[in-house]
């Protein structure tokens, strides 16, 4: 889960079979849209939300014909987690998915690798 979807966003995006990790995308444009609070999305129709979703995938760099990944992290502290990614995402992007695990990011470098916040280490494996 994402902390900054709203819920209700989450659940209907979730109906609808739409990767999580669209899910902030497709909350943004639903808020420049209007359509952000629980009633104006409630009313908004499955097809008007398939093309919303479409249209971000259809300008997105993530690669969703390919396989997810699995990304493993370790904290400092011990902490271990797993997430899914895919192609094309940025580790940053796939770690703040995880509620716990974004508490330990702060991202600064925006996911372009070049880390100063979060001391991101690749393990040869």
């Amino acid at each position: 889960a994402n902390p900054s979807v709203p819920s209700h966003v989450v659940d209907r995006l979730n109906s609808l079979s739409v990767p999580s990790f669209l899910h902030p995308h497709v909350s943004v444009a639903l808020s420049q849209g209007g359509l952000s609070s629980k009633g104006a999305l409630e009313s908004f129709p499955d097809e008007g939300l398939k093309q919303i979703v479409e249209s971000i995938k259809a300008t997105s760099p993530v690669d969703l014909s390919s396989p997810p990944v699995n990304v493993h992290f370790s904290t400092s502290s011990g902490s271990e987690f797993s997430v899914s990614g895919y192609a094309g995402e940025s580790v940053l992007d796939m770690a703040k998915r995880d509620v716990v695990l974004s508490e330990y990011l702060v991202g600064s470098c925006g996911g372009t690798m070049s880390c100063s916040t979060c001391h991101v280490y690749l393990s040869p494996e």
